[in-house]
This record gives C-alpha cells, structure tokens and sequence, in this order.
C-alpha cells in the first residue's frame, strides 16, 4: 500500500513538474468541445467543468461517464481533474450505489477494448471500491507462493486483460471469446474472483459469498448471479482436474462434466482457467498446459452436446486417427495391423491436437520396439517453451513400482527443472511420459550430446 502510495505521488510530481504553455492551456481550454455538458475535450486532454467537477467529487457514475469520454475520443483525462476525483474518493464513505452507476458499471464491463485499463484507472482513482468494496482488502495484498507474481487486485485485473486479448486470438479460444453474447458476467467474475485471498478461510469459500454479494450490489438478474457465483466458486475446478487426473479415462470428465452442468458454462469456466493461469506471472502458461485444458474441455463438451459442433470435433479427431493409420507403416501381418490400430485408438485427443501424422507414427514404431528388459527415451528442443521435452517409453510388466520417481531423479540428477509431466499408458501395460524440462546449464537448445546423456541417465535408472 504504502509502495503504491510513492508510486502515486511520483508520478503526480513528475507530472505537475512537466512545464506547459499558459498560452496552450488557455487556448486548449477556450477551444475545448463541450461534451455532456459538465466535460470538455481538447486536442490533448479531456477535463471536466467546474460544476462537472463537483458532480464527480460526490458520484463515482459521473467518474464512470468521465471515462466513456476519455474512452470515446482516446484523450486521456487532464491531471488537474484526475486529482479531484482520487482527493474525494480517498474520503468518501462507500454506500449504496444506484442504477445509474450500477448500469454505467456493466456497460463497462460488457466491453472488450480497453477495459483493463479502465479498470486499472477506476482502481487508482479508488472508484473500483466504490463499486465492489472488497477491491480495499484486495488493494496491494502480496500472495505468498512460486506462483503468483502479482498482488491479488494487479492479477484480478490482469486477468481481465489476458481474456480480452483473446479478441485477436485465432485460436478455439479465441473463437470461444468472440462468440459469446455476454461477456460481462465472464470480466466480472474474473476481476473478482480471487478477493477471498487474505483471510484464514479458503479463498474460494469466501469467494462465493463476495460474488453473491457483489451479484446482490449490482443487482444483476437471477441467472446472472448463478453465474457468477459458480464461476468464482468453482475457478480452480478446470485446471485441478486437468493437471491432477489421468484424462485418458473418461471418469474424470464425466464428474467435471456433472458439475459444470452446461454446455455454456464449461466455456465461460475454460476462459476464466486460461486467464487466471496466464495472469499469474511469466511464462506459467505453456502449450501443454492448455492441451490439458482444451483436452478436458473437448471431453466435458461431449456430454453436452449432440449438435453439429459436437459431431465435428469428434469427426476430426476420428480423421486425424484415421490419417496416422494410413501414414503407419503398410503391412498385411493381421497381428501387426492390430497393434496398430489399437495403439493410435488409444492416443490422447491434446496428443492428437498438437502431433503431425509423421511424428506420430514415428514415435509409435519407437513403442513398437520396445521389450521387457529395456527402456526407450529420446529428447526434442521445442523452441516456443525453450525448453526440451523428453518422451520415455517403458514397458511396465515386471518392472518393480516407483518409474515416475525414478525419471524425475534421473533428470534432477543432471541440473533440469522439470516444468510440467505429462503421464500416460498405451495397450500393452506401456508407459508413456513426457517431461517437459528447462536445461539451465545452455542458453537456448542444449547440444544433442547433452540430450542424449540425458536420455541415457534416464534409461540407465529405469534398466
């Protein structure tokens, strides 16, 4: 608090210290275009009158028509007036708000563009408050994990950011974002979604009962504040289930799926995972983690869907199956021909989503090779991540228990940070795993006499 305070204050000094013209102000002034009568618009500035000015020291909906404003023609609002408002919001008692602003308010929030940075302006000119009381708490309060490398009001709106960025994302979640009606309850829930951290009790707990308040404050619609409640409640649900269960049984998603309840909710809960998870902090967000999420989603949706959306996606993956078959190599050996099918059956659907026929077929005949007695590792740089994914095939018949822990300290053995794990069984008891890993010893690719010592240190601990 104390930190935002000095940061505040500089920039308020650095600003009041820039010299300006009398003479440009004055005529800047003069020449302002009135704007709804208590505002003006100047070639740099927006500003309010002095009769606006006093609308704004006492009504945080006139401070929310000041940044429709200050939206609308892209000006931002001139210091003078930024500093009324933050004065007299510093001393206002939060009350009850009216639907003027409770409308302005959601207006708002139903916008993608600049929203986040709206929000960050509302917050420091302590409108945001005002609006939800429990952005106070919230304000500057440090998370004490690796994770988290934002306090929870910066992540909160941060997170609003890295949804609304999905406006120019070519990818499903991208066409998810732009395709929903109302984004509102999404931004709303995502902003507050995590001020019940703090407190003895848990978050999402308390999370619950803030977003039935905040619901109840901006008096939204019964529908609406189911919404929103689930959603704050339940916005660890995804990414807990995705990361913690074997997603190649299908149990896992059958109990998501009873939970979730709806086709439209599964996609605002995918949104709101993805934003949470990418406004952690730098590089917390990878490919696999958001196969593992797109993967839970295609699962879970398949419950809820008999339409053509469904049907598609389940034909895609039957086509990619069905293009590894024929890219495999071609026998007439009905034993061999079986293997096969029942190997590329069994393939993962993210596996199916982010591998090309080739390299498919190329790791499966490496499963091919595999006996009792020996076990196969191979190593790739993937230069996205910069980091390098290690793929170990073992067949598990006969081996004694304990091969993840075995993996995981061959490859800590050698100095790799082991980023993510991705653990899987093929027919035939064959152990599959991935390990996604950052060799902190090379900038950049590691040699491949680097990777193949690796690779020999993992085989090594499980032969």
């Amino acid at each position: 608090e104390h930190t935002s305070e000095i940061r505040y204050c500089s920039a308020h000094f650095a600003e009041t210290a820039k010299w300006q013209s009398p003479v440009a102000l004055s005529i800047e002034h003069t020449l302002g275009i009135p704007v709804q009568r208590d505002y003006r618009v100047g070639w740099r500035n927006v500003w309010a009158t002095q009769s606006g000015l006093e609308r704004l020291r006492r009504d945080p909906a006139a401070v929310l028509e000041l940044m429709a404003v200050s939206s609308r023609f892209s000006k931002p609002i001139e210091h003078q007036t930024w500093r009324e408002i933050r004065s007299a919001m510093l001393t206002r008692r939060i009350t009850e708000i009216d639907r003027v602003t409770i409308q302005r308010f959601l207006e708002l929030m139903s916008s993608s563009g600049n929203l986040a940075e709206q929000l960050r302006r509302l917050h420091e000119l302590r409108v945001l408050e005002q609006i939800i009381p429990e952005m106070t708490h919230a304000r500057c309060l440090l998370q004490f994990n690796q994770y988290h490398k934002y306090t929870v009001d910066a992540h909160s709106i941060r997170a609003v950011e890295c949804v609304t960025d999905l406006e120019s994302d070519n990818g499903l979640l991208g066409i998810i974002y732009r395709g929903l009606k109302n984004k509102r309850i999404l931004h709303l829930a995502l902003l507050i979604h995590d001020l019940g951290k703090g407190y003895a009790e848990d978050h999402s707990e308390l999370g619950r009962q803030i977003a039935e308040r905040t619901a109840e404050r901006l008096r939204l619609s019964a529908q609406d504040k189911e919404t929103l409640i689930f959603l704050v409640h339940q916005h660890l649900l995804l990414a807990n289930t995705a990361f913690r269960f074997d997603l190649s049984n299908n149990e896992a998603a059958v109990k998501f799926a009873a939970i979730v309840g709806s086709s439209e909710r599964l996609q605002l809960l995918l949104l709101l995972t993805y934003a949470d998870l990418a406004s952690v902090g730098p590089d917390v967000v990878n490919q696999w983690k958001v196969d593992l999420l797109l993967q839970l989603y295609h699962q879970t949706d398949s419950h809820f869907r008999d339409d053509k959306l469904g049907e598609g996606f389940r034909g895609e993956i039957a086509h990619r199956r069905e293009v590894i078959l024929q890219t495999a190599p071609n026998t007439k050996d009905e034993e061999e021909l079986t293997w096969w099918r029942s190997q590329i059956e069994a393939l993962p659907i993210g596996y199916l989503m982010r591998t090309t026929p080739h390299v498919a077929v190329a790791e499966l005949a490496n499963l091919r090779q595999l006996d009792t007695e020996h076990s196969l590792a191979w190593g790739k740089y993937i230069e996205p991540q910069q980091a390098v994914e290690y793929t170990i095939a073992t067949r598990q018949s006969g081996r004694p228990i304990g091969t993840f822990h075995r993996i995981t300290g061959a490859l800590s053995s050698m100095g790799l940070q082991i980023n993510a794990a991705d653990i899987h069984t093929q027919p035939g008891d064959i152990a599959w795993d991935r390990f996604i890993v950052e060799d902190q010893e090379f900038e950049g690719a590691p040699p491949q006499a680097r990777i193949d010592a690796v690779c020999r240190k993992i085989n090594s601990a499980l032969d």
